[in-house]
């Protein structure tokens, strides 16, 4: 990048040292005879020659030389803009340059000697100066988005240049000879001035850039002798009685004169409004169209509008005053008493919330300002826009009734600002109430912060959510409450554990029997602990009574599936028709039972997939359960052979492959059922038992015997068949004539008489 920027310089100064070189065969007599991109030259003589070669033109002229001829005049105009631009910036630089420097040996001497005037300071000239820096820190921010405008402004100026330059090596490349030598050598002008005024133009950006940071670092100079200031005014302040009793007095006239002036302001506005009134039921009175009153009726609108709105704009200035002196108030109990830290946060609170109202009101306002200024513009426009009226024509009175509406929208535009102004006054006086309460809060010892912790907790614990038969609820009984559930659910689990893995097995109870005095014992143990937390909560149980019984019909119908479900639940661990353990079959899943809970059931597939069931299925739904009594099931394995196999040595062989099987039963024997005569085969089943105890285990054992099966119809010559279908054909009963022919290669196509052989083929 900086060799980039240092080949744009080393060009841009070669361009404005070296001029440009035209051939003497190619010289335009109508084109002034000055170095385009030489920045030496005398403009203003070389804009003279343009100017008088382009008045001399003939009528007969051509037109692209008077059209070459303008453009370059119109160059060299702007060349001179820039130039006295760039003097222009030129000297402002050298001015802000020596501002810069004192500047800066002014805020040395600030910070070494501290302002001119010896305190103490009175807390009047505090705000004053703490004001002076709010507004020099919105200058800087506003200086900063001059800088990055004009950097921008500096990049695609020397964009400019760099296009221009492109452009002017490729014209000189050029050598056709299209067009004659005179019309090229206007052109080769034009673009020597557009590359002069691109390179003009970068230096004035440049000069503009620099101008631009100078003020920008001038400002901040200035920001930070302020705050030096500010400082040093901070540590020397005075703020007694009497300047409170000055200020409140003052604040006291304020309020008095705004009173009256509320007064008649009220006095007007009932004036105006009863004058819109009257005039608009004159218009409404009238059957013809009259312009002169419609507008007569507006301009009385606007007229009381303007009234309205000074009135509210009073009533807000006396209700700030109000903050005003809570604001000076409290400021000289900062300084004269420390307020507890209780007391502070209360009026940093109040405050931060006066400021969010005060920058609603103030968004309104603007908002209403900004529509304001609108109609201002339309009414200027209009006035404008119409034709000056004689006089005693209907037209004046309309104009003039316009005219009165514009006056009446501009005074309304000045109230709006004034309530803009006095909304970021009362916002600045309550931001400097909040930096001097941050400034005592930041000086509090860490013993009255953990007691303005522990406040925070004890009045949180304490806060009352509600009532009931004059007891409150407040959030440390909800948190205790809370709390015995908790110890109430790890303990009924515990208890419940503890009496099924100890107690009920000494009872010689069955599994589900005991499974159901577990769950049963941990419900109860849940209800008691939760009866407890409301009675710690001070939660009547009679206040369950009406609210429990529309709640026990609500919670019946919106929760019959969860009961049904847990009731179901208690009957399958009675009952015990499933589980933990069985293979089940429900809805074509086949599953292992690994819980049974009060709810549901969790079971897990031979795809290692854990399957949530409700419990009424298994009461409601048909349910296979493979191994409640015994893991000794039936299966069966089906073949089909082609038609014609020996159907005899068919049922030997099946037989055979299942008897040779380890992990089938002997007992009872394999059955061989010639089942079928099918659309393609013979079907045979063989049907005998096996032990299960999952899924794969059947279908394994069912894959081994097909397997067998295969082989044994292999080496005995017999055919599994495979689906078969005739096709009849329907020709009137004469035969289908079928030919064989021979795929012709593309040889064949190529060689002699290849057509021929390949008919003869057919």
């Amino acid at each position: 990048m900086v060799r980039r920027i240092a080949q744009l310089i080393a060009l841009t100064l070669a361009l404005l040292c070296v001029p440009a070189v035209v051939a003497q065969d190619d010289v335009d007599p109508s084109v002034p005879k000055n170095e385009a991109v030489t920045f030496t030259e005398d403009l203003e003589g070389a804009l003279a020659e343009a100017r008088r070669r382009l008045e001399g033109l003939g009528a007969d002229a051509d037109e692209s030389q008077r059209s070459d001829l303008s453009r370059i005049v119109t160059l060299l105009e702007r060349r001179v803009l820039l130039r006295d631009q760039g003097k222009s910036v030129q000297e402002g630089l050298a001015e802000l340059e020596a501002t810069a420097g004192k500047l800066a040996s002014d805020l040395e001497a600030m910070e070494r000697d501290g302002p001119e005037q010896p305190g103490p300071y009175t807390i009047l000239q505090l705000d004053a100066v703490t004001d002076e820096l709010a507004s020099l820190k919105s200058q800087v921010e506003t200086s900063e988005a001059t800088v990055e405008a004009a950097t921008l402004g500096l990049a695609d100026a020397r964009r400019q240049l760099e296009s221009r330059e492109a452009a002017r090596r490729r014209f000189q490349e050029d050598t056709g000879s299209d067009g004659s030598s005179v019309a090229r050598s206007r052109a080769r002008r034009i673009i020597d001035e557009e590359t002069g005024v691109a390179a003009r133009t970068v230096t004035v950006r440049e000069a503009e850039l620099r101008r631009a940071e100078l003020n920008r670092d001038a400002l901040k100079l200035k920001l930070d002798i302020q705050r030096a200031r500010v400082r040093w005014m901070k540590a020397n302040v005075r703020f007694e009685a009497e300047h409170l009793k000055s200020r409140l007095s003052e604040i006291t006239d304020q309020r008095a004169q705004l009173q009256r002036q509320l007064e008649l302001v009220e006095n007007n506005a009932r004036f105006a409004e009863t004058t819109w009134f009257n005039t608009r039921s004159r218009l409404t009175e009238i059957t013809t169209e009259d312009p002169e009153l419609t507008e007569e009726v507006e301009a009385r609108r606007i007229a009381y509008e303007a009234t309205r709105e000074e009135q509210d704009a009073l009533s807000k200035a006396i209700e700030r005053l109000g903050d005003q002196e809570d604001i000076w108030r409290r400021r000289y109990q900062l300084v004269s008493e420390m307020p507890e830290l209780e007391t502070l946060r209360e009026w940093e609170a109040d405050a931060r919330a006066r400021i969010a109202v005060l920058e609603t009101e103030r968004r309104l306002d603007a908002a209403r300002l900004d529509e304001v200024r609108g109609r201002i513009t339309a009414l200027s426009n209009e006035i404008a826009a119409m034709e000056a009226p004689a006089d005693g024509d209907v037209a004046w009175e309309v104009v003039r009734w316009i005219e009165r509406q514009l006056e009446g929208s501009r005074e309304t535009a000045a109230t709006l600002d004034t309530r803009v102004q006095g909304a970021d006054e009362a916002i600045r006086a309550q931001q400097r109430l909040l930096d001097e309460i941050g400034q005592q809060t930041a000086h509090v010892d860490i013993s009255e912060r953990l007691g303005e912790l522990w406040s925070h907790v004890t009045s949180i614990w304490r806060f009352e959510l509600t009532s009931i038969d004059e007891q409150p609820i407040t959030v440390g009984k909800i948190v205790i409450g809370f709390m015995i559930l908790l110890f109430g659910l790890l303990s009924s689990r515990f208890l419940s554990r503890m009496l099924g893995k100890r107690v009920l097995p000494r009872l010689k109870l069955n599994e589900g029997a005991a499974a159901a005095v577990q769950s049963i014992l941990f419900y109860v143990l849940i209800i008691t602990f939760t009866l407890f937390a409301f009675r710690a909560v001070n939660i009547p149980l009679t206040a369950f009574t009406v609210l429990g019984g529309a709640l026990a019909i609500g919670v019946g119908f919106g929760s019959q599936n969860i009961i049904n479900n847990f009731i179901s639940g208690l009957i399958l661990l009675a009952e015990r028709p499933v589980r933990v353990g069985d293979l089940i079959e429900v809805d074509d899943l086949h599953a292992t039972v690994e819980h049974i809970g009060a709810r549901s059931t969790r079971v897990r597939t031979g795809d290692n997939v854990e399957v949530i069931i409700p419990n009424s299925t298994f009461l409601e739904q048909n349910v296979i359960n493979w191994t409640l009594t015994e893991d000794r099931v039936r299966t069966k394995v089906i073949v089909g052979v082609a038609y014609g196999s020996p159907t005899r040595d068919v049922s030997k062989l099946l037989k055979r492959a299942v008897e040779e099987h380890g992990r089938v039963l002997k007992s009872p024997e394999p059955i061989v059922i010639f089942a079928d005569f099918g659309d393609s085969a013979l079907v045979f089943e063989v049907h005998f038992w096996i032990r299960m105890r999952t899924i794969m285990q059947r279908r394994g054992i069912e894959s081994d015997i097909r397997h067998r099966i295969d082989n044994l119809f292999e080496d005995a010559g017999i055919v599994i068949a495979f689906p078969q279908r005739d096709i009849h054909v329907l020709g009137g009963g004469k035969p289908v004539e079928v030919k064989m022919v021979a795929e012709r290669s593309e040889e064949s196509d190529e060689a002699p008489g290849g057509a021929g052989a390949a008919a003869s083929k057919k």
